[in-house]
Formats: C-alpha cells, sequence, structure tokens
C-alpha cells in the first residue's frame, strides 16, 4: 500500500485501490499549472472512477490491473478514434506524454 506520506513505493510493492484513495484524497482540482503531487491525485482520482465503473474496486484487484485496463480502454478509443494511416496514434499520444512526464519530473 501507498504511504500517505507520498514517498515513492517499492518497486516490488503491491499498490492497491486504497493507496489511491489516500492520494486522491488530498487533490480536488487541477490548476493548469499544477505540481506533480496533484497531477498524482488527480491521476489517482481519475483510476478510481474508472475502477468503480468497471467494477475492479469490488474484486480486491491491485491498482495494476486497473491501470493496464484502462490502458488498454485507451488504446481502443484511439484505435476507433483514429484508424490505422492517422499521423495520431496511442502510441504517438503516449511518446507525447512521456515528453511532458519527463519535462514536469526534472528537478525531483
Amino acid at each position: 500500500m501507498i504511504s500517505t506520506s507520498r514517498a515513492v513505493a517499492p518497486c516490488d510493492a503491491e499498490t492497491d485501490l486504497d493507496g489511491l484513495r489516500i492520494l486522491a484524497a488530498d487533490t480536488d482540482v487541477l490548476p493548469y499549472e499544477a505540481d506533480n503531487t496533484s497531477r498524482t491525485g488527480v491521476a489517482a482520482s481519475t483510476l478510481l472512477f474508472f475502477a468503480a465503473a468497471t467494477g475492479i474496486d469490488g474484486d480486491g484487484e491491485p491498482a495494476e490491473t486497473a491501470i493496464t485496463d484502462l490502458l488498454a480502454n485507451l488504446m481502443h478509443l484511439c484505435a476507433h478514434c483514429y484508424p490505422d494511416g492517422c499521423a495520431t496514434s496511442f502510441e504517438s499520444l503516449l511518446e507525447t506524454a512521456r515528453m511532458h512526464f519527463s519535462s514536469e519530473s526534472v528537478g525531483e
């Protein structure tokens, strides 16, 4: 489970949905110039909403299951909205997200 101090969890520690609830509890809104703590809280809130909408939250599944399922559903959405041959794809959006993450993580 994730610590309330927002310390980085060890890679082998299993994060559960209760750990996500702790992260989400501190975040009400995401201002344009948010810090990474706020970004983490909003992402946790979004994942909890997804877990509730799909029933994952009642299955005792780890957070990794909800993240994997959400990513797969986003891939389906991108395949629907941006069929083969479009410049935009899940992979191109993921690459842009990686660049955002990298620039937002400088100095942490």
